[in-house]
């Protein structure tokens, strides 16, 4: 679960839409 870091990310938020948020700030966070 190294490379495929945020490509998890982005499917969780596909199917959990409050992990979304979450999700979306921590990614933010580092950009």
């Amino acid at each position: 679960m190294k490379r495929g870091s945020q490509s998890c990310s982005t499917c969780i938020i596909f199917k959990n839409s409050v992990g979304a948020q979450v999700a979306i700030e921590s990614l933010g966070v580092e950009l």
